[in-house]
């Protein structure tokens, strides 16, 4: 039987699992607060999600269930687990109990002189949590420090599943934080694939080594500036591609730049990591190397780890074109919550 007890935090009131105690506030975001607390009497921490708008609308909901079915889909050391899942007593709010990382990827580049080989390290971890996730046809679309989870050991874990989307034919627009959005969403292409996920990791990559984020646009089109001003301008050929008719015609009345040299803006980076970054941030996704060929880049060559043979279930993600109610909604969440079960966290915090 699991019973609950209440806990103010940051002005909020929280119904717990009475399994968690010690409450401390880490953050919060646009749909949730984040927290983290002790299992029981162990030493076992946590970090704990509560999301209190997801039966207010058909948006907030679905945005819940999408990010709660991506986390029971995924199971890899450099993804955030799902340990447990609960609804409040009056199912008004959702817990979403995760590993408890010490920071995030944007604090370790401000405080932090890294090595190359901290880069290497960081960077072969992202490439194999999103190798996992392309190989199930899941795209994160917010790859950015900031959702780059590090602990003390320097262990790796992607977070924030909130926009991940399966691969289709319709795909928005508007994802990924502006200065590590590929330059196919900006150029509103609605059949964009795994290959934004790489250009934003090219983009970390950057910032890894500079300390600085590499294409800090001012606003949307001020962002495809200055990503010219690096890589170059768009081919004939690219811009061919583009089935948007307005941003076609803007494309082609851009001013020719022939990119600059990346010998010379990374001057401090090795001759490898130069490589890759180039084909990383490739303006054609076509032409842009995979997050698996990323793997076997010789940058990495002695922190690759080979791939586990499975089936590759492919995320379903039938429930995007839906047109459910509220109700139907609250009925899909409250069921697949109620098919969860961790009834021995401590072991699946060190085992996950």
């Amino acid at each position: 039987m699991n019973r609950f007890y209440q806990v103010k935090l940051d002005g909020t009131t929280w119904d717990l699992r009475d399994r968690y105690q010690k409450l401390q506030f880490i953050g919060s975001g646009t749909f949730g607060q984040v927290a983290k607390a002790s299992v029981g009497q162990t030493n076992c921490e946590v970090a704990i999600k509560k999301i209190s708008q997801a039966f207010e609308s058909k948006r907030y909901a679905k945005l819940a269930f999408r990010e709660l079915s991506v986390l029971m889909h995924v199971n890899h050391p450099n993804l955030i687990s799902l340990l447990d899942v609960f609804l409040s007593p009056n199912t008004t709010e959702i817990y979403l109990v995760t590993h408890l990382m010490e920071a995030d990827l944007h604090k370790v580049i401000q405080t932090q002189n890294l090595t190359e080989e901290h880069v290497k390290s960081f960077l072969s971890q992202m490439l194999n949590g999103l190798t996992y996730l392309h190989a199930r046809g899941i795209i994160h679309r917010d790859l950015k420090p900031s959702n780059i989870a590090i602990n003390g050991n320097c262990d790796l874990r992607i977070l924030d599943f909130g926009l991940a989307r399966a691969v289709s034919s319709d795909m928005t627009g508007y994802v990924v934080t502006r200065w590590y959005r590929a330059p196919e969403v900006i150029f509103s292409w609605r059949e964009y694939d795994q290959a934004v996920d790489v250009w934003s990791v090219g983009c970390i990559l950057a910032e890894l080594i500079t300390s600085q984020v590499l294409f800090r646009g001012k606003s949307t089109f001020n962002q495809l500036t200055v990503i010219f001003n690096l890589v170059g301008t768009p081919s004939a050929a690219l811009i061919n591609k583009i089935s948007n008719d307005t941003t076609s015609r803007c494309l082609s009345q851009e001013p020719h730049r022939d990119g600059q040299d990346f010998n010379v803006v990374f001057r401090n980076a090795s001759p490898w990591a130069i490589d890759l970054l180039k084909r990383m941030l490739q303006l054609d996704p076509e032409e842009r190397i995979s997050s698996l060929e990323a793997l076997k880049h010789p940058y990495l060559k002695d922190y690759s780890t080979p791939m586990e043979e499975d089936n590759h279930p492919i995320y379903d993600q039938c429930f995007e074109t839906s047109n459910f109610s509220l109700q139907d909604w609250r009925r899909i969440i409250m069921e697949n919550i109620a098919q969860f079960s961790s009834p021995d966290i401590e072991s699946n915090i060190k085992t996950k």
